[in-house]
């Protein structure tokens, strides 16, 4: 698929949506997806990151030329994050929709909604939404919110009735050293110890929490032993006075600028004290106790939450910071616990299976039972199971090559499908695979293609045939936009053409040797009669 990032980050944004947005789609890279980003150029845009990152990267430029007249009716009050009017965004963002076909389109910005993704729709098949305000209309097929405690029903007037909404912290987007260093900052905390304070308020913070924090901090009881560690961005632009004020506090004070190991860095804290934004879901993850600063409006929701369950403790003034850390510092255990329930940092994975089910569309009643997993992103142990089930004597005696395939050329096939065009899939029944998917030999011009399929006779269940065929319908018509489709089958192998017969195939030819191949077509109607059926 090719997925593209409209997201922004500026002093005044912040860095937040951006590196979300990054998160998701470095899952998605992983996953053999293609992603790039679209991203104005404001004042800390972060440009050079994305970059760095491996992304390509449109920079949208703020125009002179005159710009839309705002529109007062239903007025956004982020509006001015854009730079410009929402009208000429939309306009500059299509300018690089249009050069290739999108898959995704995923929106991450306060000063963006329904209006705008009006405009946009028609050239990408699908819109996700990222928000955590649900304070506007959108026009999206999906829409996530990995605040804590958010509910589906709080988007219900602000979406289309058939948006697939993803709400609460289990969808938290962490990268996933998180999730990796899970278990070991876990078991660290068995015996809870305050030696390492860990302090960062965003990649930005315009006003200067960090040094407020740190002022507060010269009245607190923190032991003579405590190492503090400051985290902040590189654009942030009350860096160096921090570091200068760094040098006079009472402990080991160490200020670090643009890390790549915050994972590590949280996982080897013993307390945090942090803004209420993304970094809360990673603190969470890991079992960090915090304490946590509100730093913009929007992150009232996630402090109040985390606060109610005593995941962790809400500073309302940072002048008392002194009796936060006294409070926690005998709260140290049951914070680590209660916060630990929050999310496993699989938050990127869980949204990338969403992304990539097939099933979601607006027109079909979504089954999250049935998906689609490209053989490109198999890993060794799923592409030996693959394998086990290819060379399974049920199918093997009807393939045109009937003996047995080696581990390696196998591995080699799947390789080898990165150069042609070819796709094949596995399909799965929530984690049982039932079988497997291809299309083959595509012809633009007549819009057809072949396709072949197979059951896993290693774990077979009445009906998987009947549905890797619905799922082969469905994909030719949503995906692939085809008219018509074509099969190959022994002609012996009866109860495959029964299958296909009872799905609209028929028989064209017999060829091949003896006449042992049959040739099965089938046209596709767009009328709507091909609706996915779930079991």
């Amino acid at each position: 698929m090719r997925i593209v990032f409209r997201a922004d980050a500026s002093i005044q944004i912040g860095t937040g949506h951006v590196m979300r947005c990054l998160t998701l789609a470095e899952e998605l890279t992983r996953q053999g997806h293609e992603c790039l980003f679209i991203c104005r150029e404001h004042k800390g845009h972060l440009g050079d990151f994305i970059r760095e990152k491996g992304f390509v990267l449109h920079l949208l430029y703020s125009s002179n030329e005159k710009q839309h007249a705002p529109d007062t009716l239903n007025w956004n009050t982020h509006a001015k994050w854009l730079g410009v009017s929402w009208q000429q965004d939309a306009e500059q963002t299509l300018s690089t929709l249009i050069q290739q076909p999108v898959d995704w389109l995923v929106v991450d910005h306060y000063a963006l909604d329904a209006r705008w993704e009006q405009l946009v729709a028609k050239y990408t098949k699908h819109i996700m939404v990222i928000d955590d305000l649900a304070d506007r209309l959108h026009q999206c097929d999906m829409l996530l919110d990995q605040t804590f405690g958010r509910q589906s029903v709080d988007y219900r007037e602000w979406v289309p009735a058939n948006c697939e909404l993803l709400c609460g912290s289990q969808y938290a987007l962490l990268r996933p050293e998180f999730a990796e260093l899970r278990h070991y900052s876990l078991q660290r905390r068995a015996k809870p110890e305050l030696h390492s304070l860990l302090i960062t308020m965003g990649g930005v913070d315009k006003d200067n929490i960090t040094g407020q924090v740190l002022d507060a901090l010269r009245e607190s009881t923190l032991p003579h032993y405590c190492k503090i560690t400051v985290v902040m961005g590189s654009t942030a632009p009350w860096l160096e006075a921090v570091k200068q004020q760094a040098e006079t506090m009472p402990w080991p004070t160490e200020v670090k600028v643009g890390v790549r190991n915050m994972a590590q860095l949280m996982a080897e804290s013993d307390l945090a004290i942090g803004a209420a934004g993304a970094t809360a879901w990673e603190r969470c993850c890991l079992g960090l106790p915090s304490i946590q600063v509100i730093v913009a409006k929007n992150q009232l929701w996630i402090a109040r939450a985390l606060n109610k369950v005593r995941a962790a403790f809400l500073l309302n003034n940072i002048s008392s910071v002194h009796d936060a850390i006294s409070y926690t510092i005998k709260s140290l255990s049951s914070m680590s616990h209660e916060s630990q329930k929050v999310t496993d940092g699989k938050g990127a994975l869980k949204v990338f299976e969403k992304m990539t089910d097939i099933f979601h569309d607006p027109n079909f009643k979504y089954d999250a039972r049935y998906s689609m997993h490209s053989f490109q992103c198999l890993s060794i142990k799923e592409s030996e199971k693959i394998l086990e089930m290819r060379n399974h004597p049920n199918v093997r005696k009807w393939m045109h090559n009937p003996s047995e395939i080696s581990i390696n050329e196998h591995l080699n096939f799947i390789e080898n499908l990165r150069k042609g065009e070819k796709e094949y899939f596995s399909i799965k029944d929530n984690n049982r695979i039932i079988g497997v998917l291809y299309f083959t030999d595509f012809n633009k011009e007549h819009d057809s293609c072949y396709i072949g399929l197979y059951k896993n006779f290693n774990s077979p269940q009445k009906g998987d045939g009947s549905v890797i065929m619905k799922v082969a319908i469905y994909y030719a018509v949503n995906s692939l936009g085809l008219n018509k489709i074509y099969l190959e089958v022994l002609k012996d192998n009866l109860a495959a053409i029964k299958l296909y017969e009872k799905f609209g195939f028929e028989k064209v030819e017999s060829y091949n040797l003896l006449n042992r191949v049959v040739l099965m077509e089938k046209s596709i109607l767009r009328s709507g009669n091909e609706k996915f059926i779930s079991r």
